[in-house]
């Protein structure tokens, strides 16, 4: 996965699977606001990445999805830029910050730096405490 040193990630709950199936794509934020796209493709595969397109900041979140057999892809709305969402890896040498998904009994957990949630709000209520 292209992620970021994981000397500071951890595991963190997203939320319940059923929730989370409601809906293929959807936005999700980091503790400090870093917006984050959420896929649900099947029963057992979720991938979390960076919700901005590195080539010209596009919503990733609002992207399809290419499942291509051997690899899934997001194609940005904006100009069509896709990145494998496992890897991170993108034709145009620009790569996505990815983040590594589990599923344990009925919740879905991502292993990134901070705390996540689908509300942006609740945790920015959270930080100024």
């Amino acid at each position: 996965m292209a992620e970021s040193s994981t000397d500071t990630h951890q595991w963190h709950c997203v939320g319940k699977v059923e929730d989370l199936k409601r809906t293929d794509g959807r936005k999700i934020y980091m503790e400090s606001g870093t917006p984050l796209a959420l896929f649900y493709l099947d029963p057992k595969r979720f991938f979390i990445f960076s919700a901005i397109c590195p080539h010209a900041k596009g919503p990733l979140e609002q992207g399809d999805i290419e499942d291509l057999g051997d690899c899934v892809k997001v194609v940005c709305p904006l100009h069509f830029y896709s990145f494998d969402v496992e890897t991170g890896q993108s034709a145009s040498g620009l790569r996505l910050t990815t983040y590594k998904t589990e599923i344990r009994g009925d919740n879905l957990y991502v292993f990134s730096p901070e705390p996540v949630s689908l509300e942006k709000t609740k945790l920015s209520s959270n930080v100024q405490k």
